[in-house]
């Protein structure tokens, strides 16, 4: 599209560094950041690299990463990079998540997960008849 990627784009290159400033500040005892999976491959994997670095050695964090199918979370396969990091060393394993298979949940089950939804939010298609006459 004639855009920069990465840490070369002036905009959106910078936003991982807000991302730190704030971990840093804030220093959660875990977070999760999700982007898309060529940030791995992205640059030869040199800016996924200053990703990592800066996570685990600037700001001290134990972080694990894998490409994951979206398919798991929303109704479309879109893989995605999902970065966790954690202040303390945890067992944590992307494999032992209890993940619903990508056929467990359909649009119905979710909408009728809660018992009621205010009217607000309801949308009717307005029905037009036309006369024939």
């Amino acid at each position: 599209m004639g855009k920069a990627h990465g840490f070369a784009c002036e905009t959106q290159g910078t936003l991982f560094f807000d991302v730190a400033r704030i971990i840093e500040a804030k220093r959660p005892r875990a977070f999760l950041l999700e982007n898309v999976k060529n940030l791995v491959s992205h640059d030869k994997g040199r800016t996924f690299d200053v990703i990592r670095r800066t996570l685990t050695e600037t700001l001290g964090y134990h972080v694990h990463y894998r490409v994951m199918d979206g398919a798991h979370f929303v109704p479309q396969h879109r893989e995605r990079i999902l970065i966790a990091g954690f202040r303390e060393p945890v067992a944590f394993d992307f494999d032992a998540l209890p993940l619903p298979s990508k056929s467990e949940h359909t649009l119905k089950d979710i909408l009728h997960r809660t018992t009621r939804t205010d009217r607000k939010y309801w949308y009717i298609k307005a029905r037009t008849r036309i006369r024939a006459d």
